[in-house]
């Protein structure tokens, strides 16, 4: 039961928690047996409503279609484990697509690398790459006798300056930013307006490490209430 707690949602922290300090042998062989699947599967079923939040295009249509289809406690589990990752990286292929279809030479190699990556890469690149490459971009500009500032590659407003990215917090408790870019072309997200990709982000840009931290803070919580007891119980 300890090791259910790393990454339980709230159903299984509060039952593991209270079978610890209440449960019977018989209660907690039936708890591991059986029950926590069931149990498992309503806290599964509520952290993929809660993905749709700030969830790409991909990743929206596929919980939508993936709760439709009446899924198992299982098939749950591999949707919050494997399948949902799977999506965000789909999104963040294409936003990293959009980057790179207005952004400047440094943007479009920096963007293309990430492609041609791993999951991560493209995380690392939406979250600073794209903004590293576009200030080597500007600077490139600035030297060759182009004001610094424009708006050619989406990356900075008409007064010079970046719009400010929006912090998405992710399904499962992690964050990620927006976009950063400007005011300038900007792309048009899958089934967005133009102009909304910098003000809305991307909605999945961190979602595929977010499950790890929430991963470990979920754990974290559990775990606090294990060690509670068990000091309480040293000190009778």
């Amino acid at each position: 039961m300890l090791r259910m707690l790393e990454g339980a949602g709230k159903g299984i922290t509060e039952r593991v928690n209270h079978l610890l300090s209440h449960g019977t042998r018989e209660e907690i062989r039936a708890f591991v047996e059986t029950e926590q699947h069931a149990i498992r599967a309503d806290d599964d079923r509520v952290a993929i409503l809660r993905m749709l939040q700030d969830a790409g295009p991909s990743l929206k249509q596929g919980i939508q279609k993936f709760l439709d289809s009446n899924p198992t406690p299982a098939q749950l589990r591999t949707f919050v484990t494997t399948t949902q990752h799977e999506l965000r990286d789909i999104d963040n292929s294409l936003l990293i697509t959009q980057i790179a279809s207005v952004g400047g030479p440094d943007v479009r190699e920096a963007a293309d690398a990430a492609l041609r990556g791993t999951p991560e890469d493209r995380i690392e690149f939406l979250k600073t790459g794209q903004h590293v490459a576009r200030e080597k971009d500007k600077a490139a500009e600035v030297a060759a006798g182009k004001p610094d500032g424009g708006t050619g590659d989406g990356g900075g407003d008409e007064d010079g300056g970046t719009t400010t990215p929006v912090v998405d917090h992710g399904a499962n408790g992690g964050t990620g930013t927006g976009t950063g870019t400007g005011t300038g072309n900007q792309p048009t997200p899958a089934g967005g307006t133009p102009g909304s990709l910098a003000r809305t982000g991307a909605g999945a840009e961190n979602g595929w490490i977010a499950g790890g931290a929430a991963t470990a803070l979920a754990a974290g919580a559990g775990l606090v209430l294990v060690n509670r007891r068990r000091r309480t119980a040293s000190g009778r």
